[in-house]
């Protein structure tokens, strides 16, 4: 029963990028589970000189990288963010941003969103991977949405588990 799960202490290895897999650790602790943390992917975010967001309407923000990645590009909060969902949401308040609306689901929910928040009046930009797919620009410029792409980071595969996490696994001391 999901009660008994929930009040057992279990080790559960986390996978997720560093900086999220830290926070997935600490809700896990807060319900007694210990966490080993084992990145498989880990963001590589672009230098590069300040982003020119004249004309910028909102910013479409599809993953909290997105957001880590824009603030180290621009020391503006001023701007308008449209985020993807929850954790987005989360990240950018937690950057500074003061106007923040959470699309609460994926990328086309985001684009159904954007198409009732934005007033038309500029650009859309959206923050995100190096290989993110084209298709939340694609949708809303065929809905007469001026969009402009700005990759501003890549992900890195990992090349090997962490010690711990390998160890955890030979001796089958995980319980998710």
């Amino acid at each position: 029963p999901k009660r008994q799960i929930e009040s057992a202490n279990m080790r559960i290895l986390v996978t997720r990028p560093l900086e999220d897999g830290k926070e997935i650790a600490a809700r896990l602790a807060e319900h007694g589970h210990s966490a080993v943390l084992a990145p498989l992917l880990t963001p590589r975010f672009d230098d590069g000189p300040e982003l020119d967001l004249e004309g910028v309407e909102a910013v479409l923000a599809t993953s909290a990288n997105g957001i880590r990645a824009l603030v180290r590009r621009t020391p503006r909060r001023d701007l308008s963010i449209f985020a993807v969902g929850p954790q987005t949401t989360e990240e950018a308040l937690k950057s500074g941003f003061i106007e923040v609306k959470n699309a609460d689901g994926d990328a086309k929910a985001l684009a159904e969103a954007a198409t009732r928040w934005a007033a038309r009046k500029g650009t859309l930009l959206h923050v995100c991977g190096e290989d993110a797919p084209g298709t939340l620009a694609e949708n809303l410029s065929l809905r007469g949405f001026k969009v402009r792409r700005c990759a501003l980071y890549g992900i890195e595969p990992a090349a090997r588990l962490p010690d711990d996490a390998r160890q955890a696994l030979l001796d089958k001391a995980l319980d998710a």
